[in-house]
């Protein structure tokens, strides 16, 4: 049996609704809840809500319901943070990850790809001796002229390390020293009485900065240790008086080792030899001086490199 409502209280019905929805949020404080909660899942229409309906900024992430949202509908979206790229499938951004996210024993050798650690990713000092497990690295991982001195620890090798017939002599440094000379022709006058420092105008060879054309009047030991010190003069022929040689420090003057002979004859040349091993400090040098007595003017003289001055590091 079907039951006609009057027209009139069809009206008064409208009105009541629309009176009730412009009254909540009149209400205030819990009552405005209390009605705000009679309206849920049950009473929305499917497809009622629409974007125009949605306060912006209004929806949070515990709004929705799981994997309700679907990875295609994020597609383009920039991603932030530690993210770089954009979703549905954005990457870690370069330097994201660093030792403090990492948990301490939490990448073993099997999170690691091969080759994927090289010496660009180990900071300075972060692999010592203590990191490296007995026998855990072998020729084959050492790259061909990797190793230099810089690398080599003072005292870090020994004969244990060293196989047979490894070291020849493209595998040793030049030792430090030098040998330079008058050159032929050369001649320097002497006043009677007087010391007279060397200055070589040519050299036999030179290595490991013992000699330099700025300074050309002494030899300098670039590193502490024991050198051989060899010394020759060739004074012209004067049969007057005595000659003599003398090793000094540069810098303090001191006689280091000497020689002294009386002249030959007026027709020959006095010849001069001094060799002596010496130790020397780091940047320590050392000049020739030579003297005459023979009342006049006597030259030292430059003849088949025999007026020298020899510098030759021998061991630490």
């Amino acid at each position: 049996m079907s039951r006609t409502i009057p027209r009139r209280a069809v009206a008064a019905l409208v009105v009541l609704a629309v009176g009730v929805g412009a009254a909540l949020p009149a209400l205030g404080g819990a009552a405005e809840e209390r009605a705000r909660a009679l309206i849920g899942t049950a009473q929305l229409k499917n497809g009622a809500v629409t974007n125009a309906k949605v306060r912006a900024g209004s929806l949070r992430y515990a709004a929705f319901a799981k994997r309700q949202v679907a990875p295609w509908s994020l597609k383009g979206i920039p991603a932030g943070g530690v993210l770089t790229g954009a979703y549905p499938a954005p990457g870690l951004a370069a330097g994201s990850v660093r030792a403090a996210q990492i948990a301490p024993g939490a990448v073993g050798r099997s999170e690691i790809a091969a080759g994927a650690v090289g010496s660009e990713e180990l900071a300075q000092g972060a692999v010592r001796a203590i990191d490296i497990a007995n026998g855990s690295i072998g020729a084959s991982k050492i790259a061909p002229d990797s190793i230099g001195k810089g690398q080599i620890a003072p005292g870090g090798v020994g004969a244990s390390e060293i196989a047979r017939g490894a070291v020849g002599p493209g595998e040793l440094a030049a030792l430090p020293g030098a040998r330079v000379y008058l050159a032929e022709g050369t001649r320097i006058d002497l006043a009677s009485g007087t010391r007279t420092t060397l200055r070589f105008g040519a050299r036999a060879y030179s290595q490991g900065g013992v000699w330099s054309d700025a300074q050309p009047d002494r030899l300098t030991a670039p590193v502490a240790g024991v050198y051989q010190v060899t010394a020759g003069v060739v004074f012209e022929d004067n049969g007057s008086g005595a000659r003599g040689v003398w090793i000094v420090d540069t810098g303090s003057g001191a006689v280091l080792a000497g020689e002294r002979e009386n002249a030959v004859s007026t027709t020959a040349t006095t010849e001069l030899t001094l060799g002596t091993v010496l130790r020397l400090s780091g940047g320590q040098s050392l000049s020739l001086q030579v003297e005459q007595t023979s009342q006049r003017t006597v030259a030292v003289i430059g003849s088949g490199q025999q007026t020298a001055l020899g510098l030759q590091f021998l061991s630490p």
